[in-house]
């Protein structure tokens, strides 16, 4: 695995502020107050941004493909304030995806648990 660039590192870092301030204050949909995003990767040209999110409260299927489309809808507004906001020369494509990571460490606390249950 490559290590990340400084600037790489600095302009994900700056897009986490920008798009977790916007999620929350600038955008008025109130579906996404539960919404946190959990990291941001940039490919090696900076040109893509896959941002990943979790749900704090209802992370049923159904809203996690409701929040999916309200983030798909918001793309070019957020787009639109981290072109205002930052200063890039190019603006990443923004992708969204869900993160169950913690999902997964539930599971494995699960699992543990039931392991020592058994002894």
């Amino acid at each position: 695995m490559q290590p990340i660039s400084y600037r790489k590192k600095q302009v994900q870092e700056m897009l986490f502020k920008v798009i977790v301030t916007s999620l929350h204050s600038k955008l008025a949909d109130q579906r996404l107050r539960d919404v946190s995003v959990t990291k941001i990767k940039l490919n090696d040209s900076s040109t893509s941004a896959r941002i990943y999110f979790s749900i704090s409260a209802d992370d049923s299927e159904q809203n996690k493909k409701d929040i999916l489309k309200v983030l798909k809808k918001a793309k070019g507004k957020l787009r639109h304030i981290i072109a205002k906001t930052c200063e890039l020369r190019i603006v990443p494509e923004l992708h969204f995806h869900y993160d169950d990571t913690k999902h997964k460490a539930t599971r494995v606390d699960e699992l543990l648990a039931q392991l020592r249950n058994r002894t």
